[in-house]
């Protein structure tokens, strides 16, 4: 009886694993698409992978609630603020270059992520500002952005910075054409970087 109700335990342990990472798959396939250059329309709130995964992750909640207890629930949904914060920071360096609208599109895609799992979890999930303050600052000229980053190390890694630098350079109008422009910004991160706090 008692290797019975270990196998039990042992199968429903393997059962939250897979809920747990099939979670953060459907997180991956729904945000990793939206760095690839697409044609969307301006006027849409958010894009349809946003919709999607906002309607993914209300289904599993709704289903699972019922089912499972609140500290295997937390399991389940805590940490995919974070994963969905390291998605679209780190996609940015396979975007090719993003439009003054396009800036728009994806804070309003964060948001969206934001408001749905902050409905979910019952709390703000503040990784999200996180991501958000990493493409507003996008807003400002590549120069600019550059002596602003020193004051943000404790908000963002170095490597987050050097993709940051870098869709700045390669969304700006002239600078994305001239030669050496983004070697020679990413030298000047890399040297502030270095200075004292």
């Amino acid at each position: 009886m008692e290797d019975c109700i270990s196998r039990l335990d042992t199968i429903s342990d393997t059962c939250l694993l897979m809920l747990h990472l099939e979670l953060r798959v459907h997180c991956f396939f729904h945000l990793l698409p939206l760095a690839r250059p697409r044609n969307v329309s301006v006027h849409e709130e958010l894009d349809p992978e946003v919709i999607e995964l906002g309607r993914d992750l209300q289904s599993f909640y709704q289903l699972l609630s019922s089912i499972l207890s609140q500290p295997k629930l937390r399991y389940i949904f805590d940490g995919l603020g974070h994963l969905c914060a390291a998605i679209f920071i780190h996609s940015s360096q396979h975007m090719p270059r993003l439009s003054e609208a396009g800036k728009k599109r994806v804070c309003r895609n964060i948001w969206g992520v934001q408001q749905r799992l902050s409905q979910i979890t019952s709390r703000r999930e503040a990784e999200l500002d996180r991501a958000r303050a990493f493409f507003e600052l996008l807003a400002h000229e590549p120069d600019r952005l550059l002596a602003q980053l020193p004051d943000r190390r404790s908000q963002f890694t170095p490597v987050e910075m050097s993709h940051l630098v870098a869709l700045s350079v390669r969304s700006h109008p002239t600078l994305a054409s001239q030669h050496g422009a983004l070697e020679q910004r990413l030298a000047q991160l890399s040297a502030l970087l270095k200075q004292p706090i």
